[in-house]
């Protein structure tokens, strides 16, 4: 026996005004369907209602602070004349900060960076520091410090100081800021301004385009600090025959939009100049700090 499937009865055209007037209201309907419907409902509501609370309650943790493990570290001294120190000698000792945890990229990547960075200084740059210093000066020491100033959620930036010491009693100071994207394009690299103002993307292979970026920034850069050098919010006496082309020639794309910089615990920019630059040397390392907002607006 072939058993059909029972279709849905459809009542004839002319039937259905004497079946609609049989109909309940709709509001009877409702209170008609089954009551397992209802608490379900309700259950589902007071679910993402707690949800919602939840969320506002305990937002999503983010990451933490980088830990610090142990120094990089290292002294070498360079003997003028082979082993003799009676020759004269340079002494060079450096310390870079360490991430204990290298689980997240951009710590591996911090890691690799000051290690790399150790090397060519022992290989390259110390034994041109000692060639050069040892034709003028019977002893010379270099240290090499560093002072970190952001490890938060997004960045992690290191202001690393070199100061450089003579038997004369004469000194001098380099200064070079890193800062570490730990998110987005960039996580893991040192961070250029035109880079963390969204001028400059990550990868961006047009160098006309870039470099006339990197220039935009520069200028608006140069106009903010004049500004603040011309009103003297600073409290700062500087040099008086300081110009602002003396500032375009210091905020150059060529050599300011990595290094020059560092960011404070705060998330704010903060740009320095070395001691003797724009004021007396005695000053010290001049800083100009900018919220990144404002930078922005500028753009």
């Amino acid at each position: 026996m072939i058993r059909c499937a029972p279709s849905r009865f459809r009542p004839h055209r002319r039937h259905a005004s004497r079946l609609r007037l049989n109909q309940r209201p709709a509001s009877r309907r409702l209170r008609r369907r089954p009551p397992a419907r209802l608490p379900l409902c309700a259950a589902l509501l007071c679910a993402i209602f707690l949800l919602c609370a939840s969320m506002l309650l305990c937002p999503p943790a983010l990451a933490d602070p980088f830990p610090l493990g142990e120094d990089l570290s290292e002294t070498v001294t360079v003997f003028y004349n082979g082993e003799d120190a009676s020759d004269g000698q340079y002494v060079y000792t450096c310390r870079f900060p360490v991430i204990a945890d290298s689980s997240e990229l951009s710590a591996v990547c911090v890691n690799e960076y000051y290690a790399k960075k150790l090397q060519e200084d022992l290989t390259f740059y110390v034994l041109i520091d000692a060639d050069d210093y040892g034709s003028r000066y019977q002893s010379v020491t270099k240290d090499v410090s560093y002072t970190i100033t952001c490890n938060n959620d997004d960045y992690f930036s290191v202001l690393i100081r070199k100061a450089t010491d003579l038997e004369d009693g004469e000194h001098a100071e380099e200064w070079e800021g890193n800062t570490f994207s730990r998110t987005g394009e960039m996580v893991g690299q040192v961070t250029s301004l035109p880079n963390l103002l969204g001028e400059v993307k990550s990868g961006e292979s047009d160098d006309w385009l870039e470099d006339r970026q990197s220039e935009k920034v520069c200028e608006v850069l140069c106009d903010l600090i004049w500004q603040r050098i011309q009103s003297g919010t600073e409290g700062m006496v500087y040099r008086p025959d300081l110009k602002k082309e003396d500032l375009e020639l210091l905020i150059n794309p060529m050599f300011s939009l990595d290094h020059d910089f560092y960011m404070n615990e705060s998330g704010d920019l903060v740009f320095f100049f070395r001691p003797g630059s724009i004021a007396p040397e005695e000053a010290g390392l001049i800083t100009f700090t900018f919220p990144l907002e404002d930078l922005l607006d500028e753009l």
